[in-house]
């Protein structure tokens, strides 16, 4: 995808409170696989996801750079990013749908991909659907689609198709997966900032395929933050009672190794023993909840300076 759509994931780091935007299943296609959500807005109202991700951009030397292609890519100011919402039908590398949500300067970035050779405005019920290539003659040579849904929704692919399915669902003439038998359909807890859903992994084609990933059926996870408290949800659903029995005695032992690991810590080890494994049939759960100010202070502590002798 072209640098102007990542530098909008980019921004995460550096904006201030404006509305929030849960994931709207009603706007994903019935046959989507996979779909990976960030709700910045949310994120902007935590306390401990906000201070990680500020670290994270502010160490980060290439912000300058981040900035400015946010500029190009009509971006007034980073906090006009709204949410980021990633989906796909096949688990093929670049290839998947992506809906931003942001307040963005479209003329510009209009006139910016204007100006390429083989830039077209196609009409898709009634709906101007804009393509072009990206980096043309270069390696990484792309294609790319993209509409203005609504002045702050524009939706993006590499496949021209997959904008027109896309626009289809979020117009309600083709169906949703919202009401579907997906597993753990339905909003997610308020103030999540992360929401990931997968369904047939087990069909994935991916470099990482491993026996785990070939065995299951649906991950889900949830992680965010609400008043005062840190929390995470992941759901694993695998093929069989026994790959269940096996996963969460993998996860236990992780789970060991790391209270083992920092033993002499009180603070981590406190944080720790806040996992809750469970197991039943099929599926393997883990749920997590802490409060933000103790983990806050993990934090500081692992970032100190050594104590001077």
């Amino acid at each position: 995808m072209s640098r102007w759509l990542w530098c909008a994931v980019a921004a995460i780091g550096l904006a201030g409170i404006a509305r929030a935007e849960p994931l709207d299943e009603r706007q994903i296609p019935a046959d989507t696989r996979w779909v990976a959500h960030f709700d910045l807005d949310a994120a902007r109202n935590t306390a401990v996801v906000w201070a990680v991700l500020e670290q994270v951009v502010h160490r980060d030397p290439a912000r300058q750079s981040l900035q400015q292609i946010g500029q190009v890519a009509g971006l007034e100011s980073a906090r006009d990013l709204h949410s980021v919402t990633f989906f796909g039908r096949r688990f093929q590398p670049l290839e998947g749908v992506v809906i931003v949500r942001a307040r963005v300067n479209q003329e510009r970035l209009l006139e910016r991909v204007g100006t390429r050779p083989d830039y077209r405005v196609l009409d898709h019920r009634g709906h101007q659907v804009h393509t072009w290539t990206e980096n043309q003659g270069k390696k990484n040579q792309s294609s790319v689609a993209g509409c203005f849904y609504q002045p702050e929704v524009i939706v993006f692919a590499r496949q021209l198709d997959a904008v027109r399915q896309t626009l289809d669902v979020m117009d309600g003439a083709a169906p949703s997966v919202a009401g579907q038998n997906w597993p753990w359909a339905g909003p997610a807890p308020a103030g999540t900032v992360l929401t990931v859903r997968a369904v047939g992994l087990a069909e994935a084609k991916v470099p990482f395929m491993s026996p785990l990933v070939r065995k299951s059926e649906f991950l889900g996870v949830d992680f965010g933050e609400r008043d005062g408290q840190v929390s995470l949800r992941a759901r694993l659903d695998v093929q069989t009672a026994e790959t269940a029995g096996q996963v969460r005695k993998v996860v236990e032992g992780l789970l060991a190794m790391g209270l083992l690991e920092v033993g002499d810590n009180a603070a981590a080890v406190g944080v720790l023993r806040r996992v809750q494994i469970a197991g039943e049939g099929r599926t393997v759960s883990v749920d997590w909840q802490v409060p933000a100010p103790e983990l806050l202070g993990l934090l500081a502590s692992l970032h100190a300076p050594p104590a001077q002798p």
